[in-house]
């Protein structure tokens, strides 16, 4: 069985959380090529498949539970992408309503976009 550990450092490098601003939500996804490599980690973590007409195949954490349950275990063990899943899982406890958590979630969303870009600029 892949290890956590595994799983994590291949998010850093080859996973993504990021703000889906068309449905004011957050997205966590992890891709590659290689498709082996994805369907153990699917068999570890879950995720769903999808390969585009590249052959480039991405699991997808599409739901609120599964987002919460990969992030929860791969917390730990992630580096680069770390403050990143803090601030998803925190955005994943905050119901839409009232009004002040639209607010906090909004922010939580900037705050990731911006986490974002920074690593962008470090590779």
């Amino acid at each position: 069985m892949i290890s956590l550990e595994y799983i994590a450092g291949f998010f850093d490098g080859e996973g993504s959380i990021f703000p889906d601003w068309g449905n004011n939500e957050v997205g966590v996804t992890v891709g590659n090529r290689v498709l082996e490599v994805l369907t153990l980690i699917e068999e570890r973590v879950g995720g769903t498949p999808h390969t585009d007409s590249t052959g480039f195949t991405r699991l997808k954490f599409t739901s609120k539970g599964s987002m919460r349950n990969v992030l929860t275990l791969l917390l730990p063990h992630l580096i680069i992408k770390r403050r990143q899943a803090e601030l998803a899982l925190v955005f994943l406890s905050t119901p839409p309503k009232p009004d002040i958590n639209k607010l906090l979630r909004h922010k939580i969303l900037l705050a990731i976009e911006e986490l974002n870009k920074r690593t962008r600029r470090m590779k």
